[in-house]
């Protein structure tokens, strides 16, 4: 359900290959998201493999596009949303690799930067993941256990609150913190 919520802040194409029961009971009922499901016989989604599951999946820009027209999807984020450059730097730690480990070796996230391109490249359980490049990488902290009784593993977090929150921009480390205030509203981060 988290990636529901966050996904209803930007307004955007929701696009999965099923989820949990709560999640996809969400989703039927959200008007905050477009929701694509390969589940569902969405054939924007194909599967590629070259790649392990449940890492096969891939969609486009241009498919997304297209379908979001096919629904007359016109919700979109207002540009000034995520704002990191600030006049004055507060302390920050020069940090050149990022490691975000979820749980699982095959879910293991890396981030690397390159001063050339002031840009990370995403890895996933130490692959590259090509045409994969962000100027900031945002880890939100937030406490999780499993869904009691979920045979897959899923976490349950909430997204609803404030917590901890580490920025990484131009190689460095930023501290700070999330709020955010009820569903329907958007994460502000400090």
């Amino acid at each position: 359900p988290y990636f529901v919520h966050w996904g209803e802040e930007f307004g955007g194409v929701f696009t999965h290959i099923g989820g949990s029961e709560e999640a996809l009971a969400y989703l039927r009922n959200s008007s905050g998201v477009l929701n694509v499901d390969e589940n569902e016989g969405e054939e924007i989604i194909w599967r590629d493999e070259n790649y392990a599951k449940p890492h096969d999946a891939f969609t486009n820009a241009k498919n997304l596009y297209a379908r979001a027209k096919d629904f007359q999807w016109n919700k979109g984020i207002n540009e000034s949303f995520f704002k990191f450059k600030l006049k004055e730097s507060p302390s920050e730690e020069a940090v050149k690799q990022i490691t975000v480990d979820f749980s699982f070796p095959s879910y293991k996230v890396d981030w690397s930067y390159d001063s050339k391109t002031n840009a990370y490249s995403r890895f996933l359980a130490d692959l590259k993941q090509n045409n994969i490049l962000v100027k900031n990488v945002i880890v939100q902290v937030l406490p999780s256990q499993l869904i009691e009784g979920d045979e897959k593993g899923r976490l349950s977090m909430p997204v609803v609150g404030s917590g901890r929150a580490i920025y990484f921009l131009d190689g460095k480390k930023l501290s700070g913190t999330w709020k955010k205030s009820d569903y329907g509203e958007k994460t502000v981060f400090y």
